[in-house]
Order: structure tokens, then C-alpha cells, then sequence
């Protein structure tokens, strides 16, 4: 019984260390933020992971037609407790019923998060990535 108690005990804390809203993340991992809709989104979504020295960023357009469409990606870095600075920002448009940009920057070790605006049909959408730690 005692057993059992103490890997239940074991089991929450993983959960709970495992829903953190700051993931820790080693090169070669990728974290990907839960997506958004609306009517004309079907999905916005954005993504960062790190491969080959380089931090990946990647925002993606899943409309529910075509339409003109765009996005503007950039990359953020923690500064202090709550702060962000943009490193580089990226934009694309296209008329499509799927539109994806990607970026790279040069990787250092620091606290990301990739902010994108999606926009299409005279909607928009802003997604972030789960702010990620890569060491």
C-alpha cells in the first residue's frame, strides 16, 4: 500500500513538472504550441525547435478556402522576469488555402518563444510558441 502511495505521489509530480508553461528543451527537440481557429483558420499555428547550430522557426496558415493570406514571425528572447526581445522577424503572403515561413537564426543558449501573426480574409490570429528553454 505504502508502495503504491509513493508512486502515485511520483506519477502527479511528473504531470505536474510535465504541464509547466516553461519547457526545457535539448538541441534537436522541438516544441510545438497548442494551435488556434476561427472561420476562416482552420488551424495558425507556430513551432521553434533547434538543429545543426541553428534556432528553427516555423508558422504555418491552414485556411478553410483560398484567400490572400500572410504571416509575421518572429523570434523572442526572455530578458528578465517577464520582458521579450525581438531578435529577427520574418513576413510572407501568398494567395493560398495553405501558407508556411520559415526563419533561422544563429543558436545561443536563452529562454524562445516565436510570436506570429496570421492574418487572412480580414482576420487575424496571434500564436506563440510555449516559451522555450535550450541549453
Amino acid at each position: 500500500m505504502k508502495k503504491r502511495k509513493i508512486a502515485l505521489l511520483v506519477l502527479m509530480c511528473l504531470f505536474m513538472v510535465s504541464i509547466s508553461s516553461v519547457a526545457y528543451a535539448a538541441p534537436e527537440m522541438e516544441m510545438i504550441f497548442s494551435s488556434k481557429s476561427s472561420s476562416v483558420f482552420i488551424t495558425a499555428e507556430s513551432k521553434i525547435s533547434v538543429s545543426s547550430g541553428q534556432i528553427i522557426c516555423h508558422a504555418i496558415n491552414n485556411l478553410t478556402d483560398y484567400y490572400d493570406t500572410s504571416i509575421t514571425m518572429e523570434l523572442q528572447r526572455g530578458v528578465g522576469a517577464t520582458d521579450w526581445e525581438t531578435l529577427k522577424t520574418w513576413s510572407g503572403s501568398d494567395y493560398a488555402a495553405r501558407f508556411e515561413l520559415y526563419g533561422t537564426y544563429d543558436f545561443a543558449p536563452g529562454l524562445y518563444r516565436i510570436k506570429a501573426t496570421h492574418t487572412a480574409n480580414g482576420d487575424s490570429i496571434v500564436s506563440y510558441t510555449k516559451q522555450t528553454y535550450f541549453k
